[in-house]
């Protein structure tokens, strides 16, 4: 579990939450307001925000 609030700043996202998607696994984040956000697969390294 991650402290960062918003995914895409947060390295799980990045880099474990991909690898289990590309597996085929579902992931989601839980938010701050308890909320739960399913995971995207992103469109390639070279087109994700990284962390800040």
């Amino acid at each position: 579990m991650c402290s960062e609030e918003d995914p895409h700043k947060c390295h799980r996202h990045h880099l474990i939450a991909q690898s289990l998607l590309k597996t085929g696994m579902v992931v989601f984040h839980m938010r701050v307001d308890g909320t739960l956000e399913k995971a995207e697969r992103e469109a390639s390294p070279a087109q994700t925000r990284w962390l800040g």
